[in-house]
């Protein structure tokens, strides 16, 4: 089995970690595939298999190993640019909800993927259509497509298939999948929804309006919006990727063409990481 390693950020190379990946390999047969921007970095350990890009692995990767947190793991997808490479995200990070399995656990986890204990999870993603540079920022979302006022309030057209729906005036206006559900959406109080579900989270941010509520809608719409900035511009966001917006500028969403495998563990479900991560059902007193 070979695996590719994904970092973004050097304070994940710890030496103990990787010396323990480098170990666990070796005991299950496996060939790590290291990125060329981090093999100089790896003092530790020896990696003999480079890749340049996310985007341009060697064929024979059989999965990808996302070592960091949830921000690490939304880049994994963002540079893999549509490969369908099923990613296990290891958390070294801090809450770890995409990243569900621990770094202690690395050992173990390798293991079970060698012997087949393990699913993929195919996740549908959001697809933004607007005024940026599409090739550069790769116009596909794991968890949600933002866009959020400078300073002051701002208004979001929103029309679904053609029909007006309203127009929010709010800090901003989230479009999450169901898989985001527990990221930015869940924050400012959207509804919590299971990633097998097919459908998008509608949710404003800090709405000027009380009655502005959160609205799930189908996977099969095709969402609108034009923005009328009263302050400084905007920022629109594909997951953890921004880009600056202004007054006038318009956003067709729709479902995505490209899904992001994700390996799962049978002890790891989303509710069980429910529990694990969110504290359901802990009594906290």
């Amino acid at each position: 089995m070979n695996i590719a390693v994904y970092t973004r950020s050097e304070r994940y190379l710890d030496c103990r970690l990787l010396a323990e990946l480098e170990a666990a390999a070796a005991e299950c047969g496996c060939r790590l595939f290291f990125g060329r921007d981090y093999a100089d970095t790896v003092t530790c350990s020896s990696f003999p298999h480079i890749y340049d890009t996310l985007s341009a692995l060697p064929e024979e990767v059989d999965f990808i190993i996302s070592l960091g947190g949830d921000g690490t793991f939304l880049s994994c997808v963002a540079e893999l640019r549509g490969a369908t490479v099923p990613i296990l995200g290891i958390n070294s990070g801090r809450l770890g909800f995409l990243s569900s399995v621990d770094a202690s656990s690395l050992r173990e986890a390798l293991g079970r993927m060698v012997s087949g204990d393990y699913t993929i999870e195919e996740h549908m993603m959001l697809e933004v259509d607007g005024r940026f540079d599409k090739e550069a920022c790769f116009p596909h979302a794991f968890n949600e497509f933002t866009i959020k006022s400078g300073v002051g309030l701002m208004t979001v057209s929103l029309s679904i298939d053609g029909l007006e729906v309203a127009d929010y005036s709010a800090d901003g206006l989230i479009i999450s999948t169901p898989t985001g559900s527990t990221a930015y959406s869940m924050s400012v109080g959207g509804p919590i929804v299971s990633p097998e579900c097919e459908a998008f989270i509608i949710n404003p941010i800090a709405p000027h309006n009380l009655t502005m509520r959160p609205l799930i809608v189908g996977a099969s719409s095709a969402m609108e919006l034009t923005v009328t900035a009263r302050g400084e511009g905007a920022t629109a966001t594909l997951d953890n990727r921004s880009f600056a917006a202004g007054s006038g500028d318009r956003f067709t969403l729709r479902r995505s063409p490209r899904k992001a495998s994700v390996v799962k563990f049978s002890d790891c479900s989303f509710y069980s990481t429910l529990r694990r991560k969110l504290m359901w059902g802990t009594n906290i007193i």
